[in-house]
């Protein structure tokens, strides 16, 4: 017998969900018992609205007109599963036989729900790393100075207080971002001693770096 599922849990999905896409729609009785091609299509939208998730599945995965086993169907969901658990550091008690059979979609929400705070997370972590390169840009302003090392220093810290601070130890995404991280930092640090080799003394509005307006 499937269970039914409560008013609130419903209302918290759309509302996790809901400002990052707007088909698949969010009903009440597609949540009420989430068939697989819908959760598919939520994956689907995710990725091409957000980022989120993007290269953790094959193009094959991606079309629903392959995934049609129940197998291929069980793999899809492992992948999403252990990687929203890894990116978020919550655990979902959740059988992915059950998933596809429509039994347990209080714990299919709680999936989407925490699909949801991933992405927040994530545009979390991008507005930590603006912030983090606004600071380093303006660190060197005030300061002056070769600050190479000192930058690298910062972006190895900055990595490990993203992993803390935002569950991503673990993840199948952590070394993907943290090596674009680094790579921006890298880029950063020669922009900034190209850029003090001819401008020692210019004021903010005469220099030639990028200062990003937060």
């Amino acid at each position: 017998m499937v269970e039914n599922v409560k008013p609130e849990v419903i209302k918290k999905t759309q509302d996790l969900l809901m400002p990052y896409f707007n088909k698949p729609p969010l009903t009440v009785k597609l949540l009420k018992k989430p068939p697989f091609r819908f959760l598919q299509d939520i994956i689907l939208s995710v990725i091409k609205t957000t980022g989120f998730l993007n290269g953790v599945f094959t193009d094959e995965e991606l079309n629903p007109d392959n995934v049609k086993n129940r197998n291929m169907k069980i793999n899809f969901l492992n992948k999403l599963i252990y990687v929203v658990e890894s990116t978020t550091g919550n655990h979902l008690s959740i059988k992915t036989s059950k998933i596809i059979a429509g039994l347990e979609p209080t714990k299919t929400n709680e999936l989407l729900q925490l699909i949801g705070k991933a992405i927040q997370q994530q545009f979390y972590v991008h507005f930590l790393w603006e912030r983090a390169n606004y600071s380093i840009t303006m660190m060197w302003l005030l300061l002056g100075g070769n600050v190479v090392d000192d930058v690298m220093g910062i972006s190895n810290g900055f990595c490990i207080f993203l992993e803390g601070e935002c569950g991503l130890l673990g993840s199948m995404l952590t070394l993907y971002r943290s090596a674009r991280i680094i790579n921006h930092v890298h880029q950063l640090a020669e922009r900034i001693d190209h850029a003090h080799e001819g401008s020692m003394g210019m004021s903010l509005e005469q220099s030639t770096i990028p200062i990003r307006r937060v």
